[in-house]
């Protein structure tokens, strides 16, 4: 099958059922992921200098961006072992920095952030994995576009752009 063509869940499946060692090369890959996090978070933080030297060769007139499902979904922050989701204050508050940060730094060369909101996810409604997901409750995705209008309040080079124009449309990944 051509699974370029195929939906996600449809794809894997087949990908599943015509290559079986596929799911076992998969749970490698994720388990060498959570075995090297403290490796990816020191090279993040080395992203964050080299994107300060792109942004300053560079110099985009525009940076549009989409924070979204991944910051929606429960987490551990980087010297915190409780599982933690948005509207926990805790986390709340490190994502806020984390967005602020980035604010700060995309606008820094003279650049425009527009920042869009995210629509409400259903996720694993392709039938993948039962559901339901606590991402997919609207609250958490109206709690992150909240704090993106925050973020942009009082920045006058960060403008939201609302893709769904309020209409709370759904996203089926």
């Amino acid at each position: 099958p051509d699974l370029a063509s195929m939906e996600w869940s449809t794809a894997w499946d087949a990908a599943g059922a015509e290559h079986p060692s596929h799911a076992g090369a998969l749970a490698d890959a994720i388990s060498e992921v959570l075995r090297d996090l403290p490796a990816r978070r020191a090279a993040a933080v080395r992203r964050g200098a080299e994107l300060t030297g792109e942004l300053a060769q560079i110099r985009p007139h525009v940076i549009v961006v989409l924070y979204g499902t991944w910051d929606v979904v429960d987490r551990q922050i980087p010297g915190d072992a409780t599982w933690r989701s948005i509207g926990d204050p805790v986390y709340d508050a490190f994502l806020r920095g984390e967005m602020t940060k980035f604010a700060d730094l995309a606008t820094s060369q003279g650049s425009t952030v527009v920042w869009l909101t995210h629509p409400y996810i259903e996720a694993g409604a392709g039938g993948a994995k039962p559901g339901p997901f606590p991402e997919n409750d609207p609250a958490r995705m109206d709690r992150l576009n909240d704090m993106i209008r925050q973020v942009a309040a009082g920045r006058s080079r960060v403008v939201v752009l609302d893709p769904c124009c309020g209409t709370g449309a759904y996203l089926v990944e």
